[in-house]
């Protein structure tokens, strides 16, 4: 396996002729900010692609290469990130309980901006514990 950096900003279809890539996996977000210029330089070479946005609307609005992706045999995968793919893998695990399920709502938060539970103090389990 190898890999290798590129610059989204250039053509990228002349690497991809050059490189002949199986897959690409699109890491330089924001992605709300793009266009699909990656994904369907990857369609166009022949290559499946795979990004890791967690944008609802960039990831919602790939769905329109489903027809070119399927007609060059290639797999387009969006929202490989955490966001969505820990959602996902919530939704599947317990979707099966509900009889139908109309939205969800939902947060994650980085490790960073979370307290760590043994880092609090004996008087903050004291407290929750007569609540």
């Amino acid at each position: 396996m190898q890999s290798y950096r590129l610059d989204i900003s250039e053509p990228l279809q002349d690497h991809f002729k050059c490189l002949k890539p199986d897959i690409v996996i699109h890491t330089s977000g924001p992605f709300q900010k793009q266009g699909y210029d990656v994904a369907q330089a990857c369609i166009d070479c022949g290559a499946h692609y795979i990004d890791l946005a967690d944008g609802r609307e960039f990831v919602s609005g790939i769905t329109a290469l489903n027809t070119a992706a399927s007609e060059n045999n290639v797999l387009v995968v969006s929202g490989a990130s955490s966001v969505p793919g820990l959602t996902s893998a919530i939704v599947d695990k317990y979707l099966p309980e509900f009889s139908h399920l109309e939205s969800l709502d939902y947060g994650i938060t980085t490790a960073q901006k979370t307290t760590r539970v043994w880092q609090l103090p004996p008087q903050y389990w004291a407290t929750q514990a007569s609540l």
